[in-house]
C-alpha cells in the first residue's frame, strides 16, 4: 500500500488559489515580505472617532458633575446658619476649604467653585484682622482676587462675582478704578438680586466719599429698590456707617422702624438749623 504524504494529501483537497500558486516560483525578496498594512474603511474610522469623542465627553462630564457635588457642599457650609463669624474664625473655614479643593482638582475652570473659593477668602479678609495673621491676610487677599478674576473669565456677567470682587477689594483696602467698575457691574447684571444689593450698597457707603455723582444716584437707587424686599436692612447699613441723610429716602416704603429713624433725623436737622440761627 502506497502512504501519500499528508503535506501533499492536504493540498490535493484545497488547491492553492491560481495567484498564489502563480507566485509559488517567483523569487522571494525583500519587497514581497513586507506586510500589507490594511486600514479601517471611512465608516469604521468615522464609528471609532465618535465613540472616542463620547468617551471624552463622557469623561468631562463625570468630572465637571464631581466638581459642582463638592462645590455643592462648599456652599452649603458656607451658607449655614450655624457658622457663625465666631465659629469661622475657630476653624478658618477649613471643611468649606476643602471642598472647594477638591472641587477644583476635579475642574479648575468651574465658574461656581471659583466664585465660593473667592467668597471664602473674602471672608477670612473681614474676620482675620489681627496683626499676628497677616501672613493669613495677604494670602487670602491673593486668593480672593486670583479665583474671582478667574471666575470672571468663565462668567463675565456674572453679577454675583462682581459683587464679590468689590467686597474683596473692600476688605484689601484697594478703592481705585476697578472696585468702582465691579460695583457698577454688578448693579447693572443684577439689580433686582437681594443679596447683590445688600453687597452694592454696603460697599458702596464706605467708600461713598469716592464715588462720582452719578454713582452716587445709582446707589440710592438701588437702596431704594432693596427696601422693597428689606428695608431694615438698608437702614441698619445706613445708620452703621453714619449716612443718616439716606435714611429718608426709603421712608416711602412704610416700614416703622424706617418711619422711627427718618423722623429722628429730621428732629436732628430742625434742633440743628434752630441753634446755629
Amino acid at each position: 500500500m502506497r502512504i501519500v504524504p499528508v503535506a501533499a494529501f492536504f493540498i490535493s483537497l484545497h488547491p492553492l488559489p491560481a495567484c498564489q500558486s502563480d507566485n509559488l516560483n517567483t523569487p522571494v525578496t525583500r519587497k514581497t515580505l513586507m506586510p500589507v498594512i490594511s486600514y479601517p474603511s471611512g465608516r469604521t474610522a468615522t464609528t471609532m472617532a465618535l465613540t472616542l469623542l463620547v468617551g471624552v465627553f463622557l469623561l468631562l462630564s463625570a468630572r465637571e458633575g464631581v466638581s459642582n457635588f463638592y462645590a455643592l457642599l462648599a456652599n452649603q457650609e458656607l451658607t449655614h446658619p450655624s457658622l457663625t463669624d465666631q465659629r469661622f474664625r475657630e476653624e478658618g473655614g477649613t471643611r468649606a476649604l476643602h471642598y472647594l479643593t477638591e472641587s477644583l482638582r476635579y475642574s479648575p475652570d468651574n465658574a461656581w467653585a471659583l466664585e465660593e473659593m473667592g467668597a471664602l477668602q473674602t471672608r477670612r479678609l473681614r474676620i482675620f484682622t489681627g496683626p499676628l495673621q497677616a501672613l493669613t491676610l495677604r494670602n487670602a487677599g491673593v486668593s480672593a482676587n486670583l479665583h474671582l478674576h478667574k471666575a470672571l473669565l468663565e462668567r463675565p456677567t456674572s453679577p454675583y462675582i462682581w459683587a464679590n470682587l468689590a467686597l474683596a477689594k473692600l476688605a484689601q483696602n484697594e478703592i481705585d478704578g476697578e472696585l468702582s467698575q465691579a460695583l457698577r457691574r454688578a448693579d447693572d447684571l443684577g439689580p433686582w438680586e437681594p443679596d447683590v444689593q445688600k453687597i452694592v450698597f454696603y460697599v458702596s457707603l464706605a467708600v461713598w466719599d469716592r464715588l462720582d455723582q452719578e454713582q452716587q444716584d445709582s446707589v440710592l437707587k438701588t437702596m431704594q429698590r432693596g427696601a422693597k424686599r428689606d428695608a431694615k436692612n438698608m437702614l441698619s447699613v445706613a445708620k452703621y456707617f453714619g449716612r443718616n441723610e439716606l435714611i429718608c429716602a426709603i421712608n416711602k416704603y412704610n416700614n416703622s422702624a424706617v418711619d422711627t429713624a427718618c423722623n429722628t433725623v429730621t428732629k436732628q436737622k430742625t434742633s440743628t438749623g434752630r441753634s446755629s440761627s
